[in-house]
């Protein structure tokens, strides 16, 4: 059974009318939660900054805690992710870096779901491509582009409470920071704002209309690809191949109990030795990334089964 997150979604305008703006419940699975934690932390380059697997791992285990829950008692009624709030036994600090991972967490998988954005970069990893305007000012944390290809900033706040208004503004600032992308105007800016409510994690997806004045960024598409997958070959590198069938391989990792894998369509263009080879990533279409057998990829192509020791996706 999934994990519901309680969304109040604002401020989109008729150039994203697939947007609704409401409240309600978005539910996600083990391996969508597990697939976004892997992914959506700080700090990664390929080839040039590595995280150390361990760190990973870490990560990992403090998703576990948001979701070692009991199952909901009433039939039929999803359960929820847990919030640090809740967790008597963490100091603040320890407190403060799980409702951060959980808030990148959320936002990753709230693009996904609300607006198809696929990937999320983490914006400060570019800054030499900075215009100056965008040096020396807050800024968003991520920056994602919608399978339709329009740029949008986001700004993530995992946090205990509700956003203040003066927090909120703060917020909305930062996310409007960002203009442009290679040339093309930023289509949103979000803010994601997740919270407590209850014990349980909830979240606030906010559009906010943007000031005239801000900054861009030029990047390299296929440099776009090869930083966003980087965290799977490095867990890929140290973890033991386990041939699923005559199409698709995955890898175990001990340290995360699970098993983990690029769809075969996707790993088709990361070989890719054209020179814009991997860009091409960007026209695949979410149902090129098919089933293989009871396997459903994640809307990035990226496969992840969790071991028995993670709570069941059923």
């Amino acid at each position: 059974m999934p994990f519901d997150v309680p969304v109040e979604i604002s401020g989109f305008g008729p150039s994203f009318s697939a947007v609704q703006n409401r409240s309600g419940l978005s539910s996600f699975s083990t391996s969508d939660i597990l697939r976004a934690a892997v992914v959506a932390g700080y700090g990664y380059q390929y080839q040039t900054v590595k995280i150390d697997w361990r760190i990973r791992a870490w990560r990992l285990a403090s998703i576990r805690l948001a979701l070692d829950l009991p199952p909901s008692e009433l039939p039929g009624v999803n359960r929820r992710l847990s919030h640090p709030r809740a967790w008597d036994e963490l100091d603040p600090c320890e407190k403060a870096a799980v409702n951060n991972l959980l808030g990148n967490v959320v936002t990753k998988l709230l693009c996904e779901r609300i607006l198809d954005a696929p990937r999320l970069w983490f914006l400060d990893l570019y800054q030499n491509k900075f215009s100056a305007e965008l040096n020396g000012r807050n800024r968003p944390d991520f920056f994602t582009r919608t399978r339709a290809g329009a740029w949008i900033s986001v700004e993530a706040k995992g946090r205990a409470n509700a956003p203040s208004e003066n927090s909120l503004n703060l917020a909305k600032t930062q996310a409007e920071a960002l203009i442009s992308v290679n040339g093309d105007n930023t289509q949103a800016h979000v803010v994601c704002w997740t919270m407590a409510r209850n014990g349980y994690v909830a979240a606030r997806f906010h559009d906010p209309t943007p000031e005239e004045k801000g900054g861009s960024i030029r990047v390299d598409l296929n440099r776009l690809i090869s930083d966003y997958y980087a965290p799977i070959h490095e867990i890929m590198e140290v973890s033991k191949p386990v041939q699923h069938s005559n199409k698709l391989t995955l890898y175990r990792f001990d340290a995360g109990d699970f098993l983990i894998g690029f769809h075969p369509r996707l790993r088709h263009l990361l070989d890719s030795k054209r020179p814009n080879g991997r860009s091409e990533v960007f026209q695949v279409e979410r149902d090129d990334f098919d089933r293989i057998d009871n396997i459903v990829p994640g809307p990035d192509g990226i496969i992840l089964i969790p071991g028995q020791s993670w709570p069941e996706d059923r």
